[in-house]
């Protein structure tokens, strides 16, 4: 399994896959990546939250605004 976390890695990686006796200078474990990878999910998984409650709050924003202009239509010309 060849994982490339970092962009420093690339050159790295690239060199393993080119000569498999190639030492590799900043390697990442098994388990280091999983935890990378972990954290990162969790990352991605509050930034989906946080677009949907944006995303929500903004329909209930359009909506309110609809019923609002709604009842001015109805409730001005009997003002006028």
């Amino acid at each position: 399994m060849l994982c490339i976390w970092l962009a420093h890695q690339y050159d790295d990686a690239v060199q393993l896959l080119r000569n498999p006796l190639h030492i590799v200078a900043t390697a990442v474990t098994k388990e280091e990546f999983q935890r990378i990878r972990a954290a990162a999910d969790a990352r991605m998984e509050r930034t989906r939250d946080h677009a949907w409650e944006r995303s929500l709050n903004r329909l209930v924003a359009c909506a309110s605004l609809l019923l609002l202009s709604g009842l001015v239509y109805i409730a001005l010309p009997s003002m006028l």
